[in-house]
């Protein structure tokens, strides 16, 4: 099961003067009870066994896709000052300018606390039982191990599990924040064709 509540809010001044401004912000948060991402994507508790089976509340918390706090932006500014010129050749120049910036910055995402482990070896002992004259080897094999009941498969298997006194997505990711800027100019050829 999994819940999204969100507020959105969009700010955009059209293009006026070559300039033009777009923003979002997004605040939200997302919960689940065990969600399933594709491939090895980290959403919540991919491929990780409940603690209880018969208890899908246990597994409830925050999931892998809440960044709580999402803000982005896009600036666009073409000039527009070259227009009036008269000159094919400072036309050329000075116009089809542009210059674009887009703005990413967000809260990390959640993510579970896991444990696993490696298979413990068997352990063969040589000695003499109670009453016997004879040497005997006796090996011990190492048990299922994982923290939730879920975790048994075969004698001597290590199993990955959420950490059973952590809530899910108890952790949240570093903050993102990520800026690009681009250059373009624009060439005109004949008014038929364009180069960017």
């Amino acid at each position: 099961n999994s819940i999204y509540n969100g507020l959105i809010v969009s700010l955009r001044k059209p293009m006026t003067h070559g300039f033009e401004v777009v923003g979002n912000y997004t605040f939200s948060h997302a919960l689940d009870n065990g969600q399933q991402g594709g491939g090895n994507s980290g959403e919540g508790q991919v491929g990780i066994p409940a603690i209880d089976p018969l208890n899908a509340k246990l597994e409830y918390g925050n999931s892998g896709t809440d960044p709580r706090n999402r803000f982005t932006a896009s600036v666009v500014y073409a000039p527009t000052f070259a227009k009036n010129l008269t000159s094919p050749a400072a036309k050329q120049l000075l116009d089809g300018w542009s210059l674009a910036s887009s703005f990413i910055a967000q809260n990390g995402s959640h993510y579970t606390g896991n444990v696993s482990g490696a298979t413990a070896p068997s352990q063969a002992i040589t000695g003499f039982t109670p009453g016997s004259t004879n040497a005997s080897t006796v090996t011990y094999a190492p048990l299922d191990g994982s923290m939730g009941g879920a975790g048994i498969t075969s004698p001597g298997a290590n199993f990955a599990g959420r950490i059973a006194w952590v809530s899910p997505g108890a952790f949240v990711l570093p903050n993102l924040y990520n800026v690009d800027l681009r250059l373009t100019k624009n060439f005109s050829f004949k008014e038929r064709y364009h180069i960017e």
